[in-house]
């Protein structure tokens, strides 16, 4: 066998042999095999913190929907929402929430104009979330937005996610429920 100008006599056995003939290829793919591993983990966290938000929104929209309590003070539903969810960590400093009228007076209904401003909270433009009560017989929109960092920022899927404002990215959340006419009304 003939390397670059050098001549070396292997046995015969070592030429043909076969072993270790998986190393490089193994060392090629296993990277990537990491990384799509990394990232379903990344994504399936990602997918259980979205449940347990939404389902938090939810259980604490409920009282609302039952007219049975006032509206509550944004931080009141602001912790009644983190009381709901299980480990995410700094709930109270990174949820937004707003409760605003659906606009029903013309076709098709219109939403709110301030979408837009509920999770990006660094930008100094946007005006701060409200909490308003509305008519009664009236829809109203609940949002709720939640500012998370992914588990692992080196791997692409945490890269993606992680591009926001921070290093973060948005859950959100969001019910419609309609007011109960209230006593005296």
């Amino acid at each position: 066998m003939k390397i670059r100008g050098l001549h070396i006599n292997l046995p015969r056995q070592l030429r043909r042999s076969e072993e270790g003939a998986v190393t490089i290829p193994t060392l090629f793919w296993l990277p990537l095999f990491l990384m799509i591993m990394a990232a379903g983990v990344e994504l399936g966290v990602t997918t259980i913190k979205q449940t347990l938000f939404d389902r938090g929104v939810d259980m604490s929209v409920r009282i609302l929907r039952l007219g049975i309590a006032d509206l509550p003070t944004r931080e009141q539903l602001k912790r009644s929402i983190c009381e709901n969810i299980a480990f995410i960590p700094d709930c109270m400093e990174t949820l937004s929430v707003e409760v605003v009228p659906i606009i029903t007076t013309g076709t098709p209904w219109t939403a709110p104009q301030q979408v837009p401003a509920l999770c990006p909270k660094d930008i100094a433009n946007y005006p701060t979330p409200q909490v308003l009560r509305g008519a009664t017989n009236q829809p109203m929109l609940v949002r709720a937005c939640l500012e998370m960092e992914p588990m692992m920022k080196a791997n692409p899927l945490g890269m993606v996610l992680g591009s926001g404002p921070n290093g973060t990215f948005p859950l959100i959340a969001r019910s419609v429920f309609i007011n109960e006419p209230r006593p005296g009304s």
